[in-house]
């Protein structure tokens, strides 16, 4: 029996490609969504792995906070979580990460 709360809250994640390109898609999905519900809240965690300079192999840090900007979303980093100011990873994948 799933569980019943008595507030119509949702909290969801996803954890992006290395590349970062298949982040775009995932959050318009996810907006779509979560538009179509009634909830009084929804909170998405998105590991959406951007690159300070987006190219055709790489998603773009300036265009995707653009994007999640236009479509009324906020970052956990601020308003001005501007490129080059904040990094989380610089790709260690290893064994030790």
């Amino acid at each position: 029996r799933p569980l019943v709360s008595p507030w119509n809250d949702a909290m969801r994640k996803w954890r992006g490609d290395t590349n970062g390109l298949a982040t775009p898609a995932v959050l318009s999905a996810v907006d779509s969504v979560a538009k179509q519900q009634p909830l009084s809240t929804f909170l998405f965690g998105l590991d959406a792995n951007t690159h300070s300079a987006g190219s055709k192999k790489q998603q773009g840090f300036a265009e995707f906070v653009k994007m999640f900007d236009e479509m009324g979303y906020s970052s956990c980093w601020g308003d001005d979580a501007g490129a080059g100011k904040l990094y989380t990873t610089f790709n260690a994948r290893t064994f030790l990460q």
